[in-house]
């Protein structure tokens, strides 16, 4: 099997084991030094940057763990190129504190590296669940849009998961002493799991257009988003994939707003699943009244959210013609789109 196989079907070997929770005490060789293997984390530094809370979000500002996180960590051990057993199955570690360079060391089961194996690999997921789900020949968690509201919201679903997919981790050549009957000592190896955003990022804006003068300034009560899929998923721990609950459309309503629009203009910010297909439609509540601002029937031009990027969405309102849609997302190219408005909706 080659080595590219073995990282393929490295998700589907850890998930038979999922549900056991332990140290990885491998037996050592005789004479060998246990080799100890220290694990740090860091968020991957993308358009996104997150902090975290007890809940799992990931919208305020910050860039690493905070301690007490709880993360997961998967090992499995390979030898002239096979993967050969677990070494270590969902094992939780929690984060300590992060140093100045966000490198947050992970406090758990001492990690010895397997005897007689030449390198294992590892690789970490957030946030931890005792009891993943073994579906299609994975492990998973389940996932959603932080649009979802609480109560909608299925019991443990994360709202901004993180993985790594499988660390390569190598062990120095232990090498003979001079009288060829034991072992030199090997020193500790540091590990560092890069930590990287399986969902998406998007940014809304509302607001007047520079031209516009009203008195009575108009209020936002509402915006209705439609999405190409559910906003609800399941996230593959090995490789971060994620598998929407349905491809049907997904309509999520931000409701009870009444924000005065002004040229600055309201704010939020959520996380979204990943699709190259993800917007049908943005809807805004004015004043009673919805207007479309967005509809990919009549555009004929999707908008993609891409995992671990921002996409902003800038809606802008004149009381006195209509609303517009403004889509912009980060890519390379940094195109924008532009969509005026419809009338206003017919009730």
């Amino acid at each position: 099997m080659t080595k590219s196989k073995n990282i393929l079907c490295f998700a589907a070997v850890a998930a038979l084991l999922v549900g056991c929770d332990g140290t990885s005490t491998a037996p050592l060789l005789p004479g060998e030094e246990p080799v100890e293997v220290f694990l740090t984390a860091r968020i991957a530094r993308t358009d996104v940057t997150v902090t975290t809370t007890k809940a799992g979000d990931f919208i305020d500002n910050g860039e690493g763990f905070p301690t007490g996180a709880e993360i997961g960590v998967y090992g499995l051990r390979e030898q002239g190129g096979s993967f050969e057993e677990a070494h270590l199955v969902n094992t939780r570690f929690t984060a300590g504190t992060a140093d100045a360079s966000n490198a947050t060391p992970l406090e758990g089961p001492k990690i010895y590296f397997p005897s007689g194996t030449d390198r294992f690999y590892l690789y970490g997921y957030y946030p931890y669940t005792a009891t993943p789900t073994y579906t299609e020949g994975a492990a998973t968690i389940g996932v959603c849009s932080s649009l979802v509201d609480t109560e909608s919201r299925p019991q443990g679903y994360a709202t901004d998961p993180l993985y790594t997919g499988a660390t390569e981790t190598i062990k120095k050549v232990i090498e003979s002493t001079e009288d060829g009957e034991g072992y030199q000592t090997v020193e500790q190896i540091n590990q560092s799991l890069n930590f990287q955003h399986a969902l998406a990022r998007l940014q809304l804006t509302v607001k007047l257009t520079e031209e516009a003068q009203s008195q009575p300034a108009p209020t936002l009560q509402g915006v209705r988003l439609t999405f190409a899929q559910s906003q609800q998923g399941r996230m593959n721990l090995a490789d971060g994939s994620i598998t929407p609950k349905t491809n049907e459309e997904t309509t999520l309503v931000i409701t009870d707003l009444s924000t005065v629009l002004t040229t600055a203009g309201y704010e939020a910010d959520h996380t979204v699943l990943p699709a190259e297909d993800g917007l049908r439609s943005i809807e805004i509540q004015v004043d009673g009244q919805w207007f479309t601002a967005y509809e990919q029937a009549y555009i004929n031009e999707p908008v993609p959210f891409t995992a671990g990027t921002i996409t902003r969405v800038t809606v802008t309102y004149n009381p006195s013609v209509s609303a517009s849609g403004e889509i912009t997302g980060w890519s390379e190219d940094e195109t924008e789109h532009t969509f005026p408005a419809g009338t206003p909706n017919v009730p």
